[in-house]
């Protein structure tokens, strides 16, 4: 289920040239990606079942930019599962414009090994689009 994080565009996210900087929409992409797990109760999922995740890969196509008094919306999903890990797809747009595409590959972390595990079935079963990505082979379709 795809989630979206709406952000107001304020004068300290802009920098000298009057534009959203490019690194400063890494941190909204991780806000939104918090609001995804706090939407579907995922913190405490992945405490209960010993397993965090941690960043492998990003990737970032900016398209366009924002700027001061803009209103950004943030969309959140899960694009894709593989056996140790899943990819969130995120898209970032102003005024229904997409100015920014990207995705984050995280890896299943064993929070007692120290290890990259493939995710539990407590795990799986507690976070339903993982379960369905799961089940399509590891593709998660967008409605």
């Amino acid at each position: 289920m795809e989630t979206e994080t709406i952000i107001k565009i304020r004068g300290y996210h802009i920098d000298h040239f009057g534009h959203v900087n490019h690194a400063r929409y890494i941190e909204f992409l991780e806000e939104a990606r918090w609001a995804y797990m706090d939407t579907h109760n995922l913190i405490e999922l992945f405490h209960r079942t010993g397993i965090v995740h941690v960043v492998a890969d990003l990737f970032v196509t900016y398209k366009g930019s924002a700027r001061a008094g803009d209103t950004v919306h943030i969309k959140t999903h899960l694009e894709k599962a593989g056996r140790v890990s899943f990819t969130m797809g995120q898209r970032i747009f102003v005024n229904s414009v997409l100015i920014l595409d990207a995705g984050i590959t995280n890896v299943f972390f064993d929070m007692n090994h120290h290890g990259a595990v493939e995710p539990s079935m407590a795990l799986i079963s507690g976070w339903p689009d993982l379960s369905v990505c799961l089940k399509k082979g590891g593709v998660k379709n967008e409605e």
